[in-house]
């Protein structure tokens, strides 16, 4: 806010005719710009303002490496991550395996069950691209 030149109290930028203190006319010098309060603030050491993480980048993480846990990895659910590498090579080892004898040796098979591991996490893409409310591990809303 600016400053009077009469009676030195911050007033706002409509009186600029007549300080609604002192009574002062024309209280606001003719050069007065708003300071950027960035350069007056310092930083505090050590401590970072959180980012938020991209709607964009998070879904095609979750559709191309959902398999993988990217997509969580990325948001910063390490548990939920692991779950999904853990759910991957169960499903891939277990059912592939299952597969693969029941169709007379046909290595195709762990690649079909493979999709099927793929195919699963585009319900999580779906959400992240239309949720507006979805929010990191931090608790930042994905922009």
């Amino acid at each position: 806010m600016p400053i009077c030149r009469y009676c030195h109290k911050e007033i706002p930028k409509e009186d600029k005719d007549v300080c609604r203190y002192c009574g002062g006319i024309n209280p606001i010098e003719s050069d007065y710009k708003t300071q950027d309060i960035t350069g007056i603030i310092n930083k505090i050491e050590g401590e970072d303002l959180p980012v938020a993480k991209s709607r964009r980048l998070t879904v095609i993480l979750t559709i191309v490496g959902g398999w993988l846990g990217l997509g969580f990895f990325y948001l910063g659910y390490k548990k939920q991550g692991l779950i999904a590498i853990l759910a991957t090579i169960i499903i891939v080892a277990g059912g592939g395996t299952g597969l693969f004898f029941l169709t007379n040796m046909n290595y195709w098979m762990y690649l079909a069950v493979l999709a099927f591991a793929i195919i699963v996490h585009i319900p999580f893409a779906i959400r992240y691209a239309k949720d507006e409310t979805a929010k990191d591990a931090q608790g930042e809303f994905i922009r």
